[in-house]
């Protein structure tokens, strides 16, 4: 689960940096888009953290 946290963290910002290369609506769906994986990649690392903070014995 981390990993894909951290694939969706990378994909959501090479979204964000290619939206700024793409005019018009597209460019704004992309950004949207982008920042949606950002949060989604954040929001997963996040959880995978919380899980295995708690003590084994």
């Amino acid at each position: 689960m981390k990993i894909t946290g951290l694939i969706l963290l990378l994909i959501g910002l090479i979204a964000i940096g290619v939206s700024f290369s793409i005019t018009g609506i597209a460019g704004f769906f992309i950004f949207l888009a982008g920042v949606i994986l950002v949060i989604l990649g954040i929001i997963l690392m996040v959880k995978a953290k919380n899980r295995h903070s708690g003590s084994y014995y």
